[in-house]
């Protein structure tokens, strides 16, 4: 590493330094949450094979969902190694609770990309729509004052990381005030809370302020980089109940569902999820930070409240994007040497630049970024499950980046 860059760094680490001991303090406390909720459901070594066949009797595949359960702050828990993404697990709920006629409204203005086509905002086959199932959206992170819940709404729809727009994640403490609000403006609503990238952020979950349905992905942060694949979906019973019939099929729900291979994974990847989003969560303001220092647009700002582990930085020239991914590249473990070009990828009008090579393919706790390739190019970091990685990542960006003034 370049010996001016490594100072630059280590100043920047050191003007974090209260930042960082609040992130472990957090770290901590979940820390302790996730080892108290492997003694009360008593993990055992057997636990860690796994089931086949149908996986039917699966009592590890129960303690593991039972361990989600607690650690959320929720009733009852799908933890399967069958939901393939984020994605995969919201549409799973959205298709288990909604039906012909109903409503469904996103309080955080237009979801992720990938979502589009499950709506049915952009034209898709099998989506929401074309099973007369109604869509509006309002924002308000932006417009406290919007309301579109005096019309019947069956899902009131939260998305707490922002997506690929640039914008504030939902803290705990502003999601508990939503909820507070929708109870009153829209008591039949099911509130639903996409939580990918926000797990252990901080210390508490949407579970414990009341979120009927909590969902993410276990290649983001509760696989803690480890979880080779799976999704969870946690929240009141009843309607868990309804959304497994979704996961699997009508008349067996949660009862089917081979855990071979998952369950070690995805033990010790929630055990190590604390301490891997600690890291990832220094990594993002670290990264902040430095960038800040060089001149670019980044979001959040280190003094703004922080919810997830994404940070945005708008580098304004498609030159700049593409030695940014290529930089993340480059300091990869898997496919250091290859070079990153944006692509058409499934459920994404434009095209999209990934970066970042971990041990557990699109994993996006180890350190990686993406964008899309439009002005004003906007690059997403996030992960970073250790920091002298984190490091050696943000020493090759700034490096590129001054190098292409």
């Amino acid at each position: 590493m370049n010996a001016k860059i490594r100072e630059f760094i280590k100043e920047a680490e050191t003007e974090l330094s209260e930042i960082f001991d609040e992130i472990d303090e957090i770290a901590d406390n979940n820390l302790e949450k996730v080892i108290a909720a492997f003694n009360l459901v008593g993990i055992s070594s057997g636990d860690l094979a796994g089931s086949s066949g149908y996986g039917l009797g699966d009592i590890s595949r129960d303690k593991l969902e039972r361990i989600y359960s607690y650690i959320f702050g929720t009733e009852s828990s799908l933890v399967r190694p069958q939901i393939a993404s984020g994605t995969h697990a919201i549409t799973c709920a959205l298709f288990g609770l909604l039906r012909p006629g109903d409503r469904m409204v996103s309080i955080t203005g237009r979801p992720y990309d990938t979502l589009e086509e499950v709506i049915g905002i952009r034209k898709s086959v099998g989506s929401l729509s074309e099973f007369g199932i109604s869509y509006s959206e309002i924002d308000w992170r932006y417009d406290s004052n919007a309301d579109l819940l005096d019309d019947p709404t069956k899902i009131v729809y939260i998305q707490r990381s922002s997506g690929y727009r640039p914008g504030p994640s939902v803290t705990i403490d502003e999601l508990s005030n939503w909820i507070s609000r929708i109870r009153v403006r829209a008591p039949q609503a099911i509130i639903v809370v996409d939580n990918c990238y926000c797990e252990f952020v901080s210390n508490i979950e949407p579970g414990h302020i009341e979120a009927d349905v909590v969902i993410g992905s276990l290649i983001k942060n509760p696989g803690g980089g480890i979880a080779k694949t799976g999704g969870y979906i946690t929240g009141k019973k009843e309607f868990i109940e309804k959304i497994a019939t979704r996961v699997t099929a009508p008349g067996v729900g949660a009862e089917i569902g081979a855990t071979w291979g998952f369950m070690e994974s995805a033990l010790m990847g929630i055990y190590h999820a604390p301490s891997a989003i600690s890291s990832a969560l220094k990594s993002a303001f670290l990264f902040s930070s430095c960038l800040k220092k060089l001149g670019f647009k980044i979001y959040p700002d280190i003094t703004q409240g922080r919810a997830d582990i994404v940070t945005s930085i708008e580098l304004g020239s498609r030159e700049k994007f593409i030695e940014f991914g290529k930089a993340i590249q480059s300091v990869s473990p898997i496919d250091g040497n290859a070079t990153p070009e944006p692509f058409a990828q499934g459920g994404y009008e434009s095209d999209v630049l990934l970066a970042g090579g971990g041990f557990v393919a699109g994993s996006t706790l180890e350190l990686s970024c993406d964008g899309l390739d439009e002005d004003p190019f906007i690059m997403y970091i996030q992960g970073g499950i250790n920091m002298n990685h984190a490091r050696l990542g943000l020493s090759k960006v700034i490096e590129v980046l001054t190098n292409n003034p």
